[in-house]
């Protein structure tokens, strides 16, 4: 099991506590915070992708792909129209 809880604390796997602690350095010196208001239903939907066996190691990277995913489809959109790509 890739997570465990005891009590109000989760206990993850050691390649999940590798991979976040290489976020959170990454992440502190590179990524400003983003705070979003989210559908309990999206976020449960994310979570069923989320964790070791799974694609993504955590939802904030699971949100992270999905804007750059979108944001990919923009630049194709905008391509498509013939408007200026900067």
């Amino acid at each position: 099991m890739a997570v465990k809880s005891e009590g109000s604390a989760l206990i993850y796997s050691p390649s999940i506590r590798r991979r976040i602690l290489k976020w959170k350095k990454f992440a502190q010196s590179t990524m400003p915070k983003v705070s979003l208001d989210m559908p309990q239903e999206l976020v449960d939907d994310l979570k069923i992708h989320v964790g070791d066996e799974h694609k993504f190691v955590s939802l904030a990277d699971a949100i992270r792909t999905a804007c750059r995913k979108l944001l990919d489809q923009l630049d194709s959109i905008d391509k498509m129209h013939g408007r200026r790509m900067d």
